[in-house]
């Protein structure tokens, strides 16, 4: 279990801020704009925060991912997913900030212009977690078959696809009630 927890987790948190950085990094005009939109970043310095803000979390996707298939020295995997998870951390408490100072403004979380909601500050505060469970989850000693591989890999996918569009799908949803009034 404690394999597949690491390997399918890490794999989510990798892939998760790879598809962000690398969607940020490929808008960053549009990005910076919605960046300096949401006001609580001075105008100056949000172009340079939010092009930034889009490296760090590609190359830390990239990080988090090759420490998946441990092709980092193993003594750099728990700082890696420790990085992870306090950048997933700072997104949550930015996202949250945001909604109480600006409700209305755009979330900018991949890509969306829709505004910011308590779902994007729970869906960073699912990837700081998932980040800190894989990293208390490794040991050096984890192996994986290739079945057992390719189901961790799976459950990664899924669970980075989850992260990335389930959030702004709910968000759009109504659930209406059965009950008769009384």
């Amino acid at each position: 279990m404690r394999t597949f927890l690491y390997f399918g987790l890490t794999g989510a948190v990798g892939l998760t801020m790879l598809v962000a950085g690398t969607g940020h990094l490929i808008r960053s005009s549009d990005f910076a704009r919605e960046v300096m939109s949401q006001r609580l970043i001075p105008a100056r310095a949000a172009r340079f925060a939010a092009r930034s803000i889009a490296v760090v979390e590609m190359l830390l996707g990239v990080a988090v991912l090759l420490s998946a298939v441990r092709l980092v020295p193993e003594r750099a995997i728990t700082w890696i997913l420790a990085a992870g998870a306090v950048m997933a951390a700072g997104f949550a408490a930015y996202a949250a900030l945001l909604l109480k100072l600006r409700p209305g403004a755009p979330c900018a979380c991949f890509g969306s212009s829709r505004p910011v909601s308590a779902s994007s500050v729970a869906r960073a505060l699912a990837l700081s977690a998932f980040a800190v469970i894989a990293a208390v989850a490794y040991r050096s000693e984890l192996v994986l078959s290739t079945q057992e591989g390719l189901i961790s890999a799976a459950a990664a996918v899924a669970t980075a696809s989850l992260l990335i569009a389930a959030p702004d799908s709910i968000e759009g949803m109504t659930i209406h009630s059965r009950r008769r009034p009384a």
